[in-house]
């Protein structure tokens, strides 16, 4: 087992105040999270607020007329894009778009290559999508933001790990959360959750972020849907993969039961899904426990 470092008051405060020292986010961007977390936010509203980031407008057009949108007719109004997108994954394109060049050098301390972050975290974001629709309605629409950010707390814990203490924790605990506390009694979810409510995005949101892990039993529900989205995009793309973990298949059979969806429905659209994304598959031994007998 790897030796855990020392931790102390001042080195807590440390990794506080270099969250506080994350860019913020645009003005733009946390007041449209805000619109859309109101169910009753009119479109031209949110539309309002998406034109007035001339680099919003961009990504969003890019968006909904790319091949990733199943775009088969061209969009050239911001209404119309956020229509074909949905209003959950406007912010989370606002989001990310915002944040793209945070980890454009990778994370050292995680092992994680310059594309692989924002590649993991947008597959979450992809899969939370169809968990939100195959739910229909139960899940709050900004699970999908929730998805898009659950490793942002990795940005700031990064300069504070060594790869080879990190994986070789991963390793044995077959957890992140876990392997992080082991090294520096703190994890990603704490770190992302105090970032998202500096950047005072809606509740759920840093709720959700927060309780990913599922560590304790006490999380929200669409923190456990953030958690599914995770595990499902390691799983079917085979990044950094959490195999040591005996109970994440059958937290995720669970997971899936409660929603009351169909298993193997949900696995065929999320693989579609990713795929029309123009992710390479590449599924492990655990997407096909999930689905056998189902």
């Amino acid at each position: 087992m790897t030796a855990q470092i020392r931790t102390t008051i001042g080195f807590h405060n440390a990794i506080i105040d270099a969250a506080e020292q994350i860019r913020p986010l645009p003005q733009t961007v946390t007041k449209l999270a805000q619109l859309v977390a109101d169910p009753d936010t009119p479109l031209d509203e949110i539309a309002a607020t998406v034109q007035e980031d001339p680099a919003l407008v961009s990504a969003l057009l890019r968006e909904a007329n790319s091949a990733t949108s199943a775009a088969r007719d061209g969009v050239g109004t911001v209404e119309a894009a956020i229509v074909r997108l949905g209003s959950a994954r406007t912010v989370a394109i606002a989001v990310s778009s915002s944040l793209a060049d945070v980890a454009e050098s990778g994370l050292e301390g995680y092992g994680i290559a310059s594309d692989e972050f924002w590649n993991r975290s947008k597959a979450a974001m992809f899969v939370a999508e169809i968990l939100a629709m195959l739910c229909r309605g139960r899940l709050d629409r900004s699970v999908v933001t929730a998805a898009v950010l659950h490793d942002i707390g990795k940005i700031v814990l990064s300069p504070y790990l060594k790869a080879d203490h990190y994986l070789a924790a991963l390793k044995d605990t077959g957890n992140e959360a876990i392997a992080e506390r082991l090294l520096i009694d703190i994890d990603h979810a704490e770190v992302g959750a105090m970032l998202s409510a500096h950047w005072k995005l809606p509740a759920p949101i840093v709720n959700a972020i927060k309780g990913h892990p599922c560590l304790d039993g006490g999380e929200t529900e669409m923190a456990r849907a953030v958690h599914l989205a995770d595990f499902m995009a390691q799983q079917m793309l085979a990044y950094q993969v959490e195999a040591k973990d005996p109970q994440a298949v059958d937290r995720a059979k669970l997971t899936i039961q409660q929603f009351g969806i169909d298993t193997k429905k949900f696995v065929e659209r999320c693989e579609q899904r990713l795929e029309d994304a123009g992710y390479i598959l590449n599924p492990t031994d655990a997407i096909t426990e999930l689905t056998s007998g189902n």
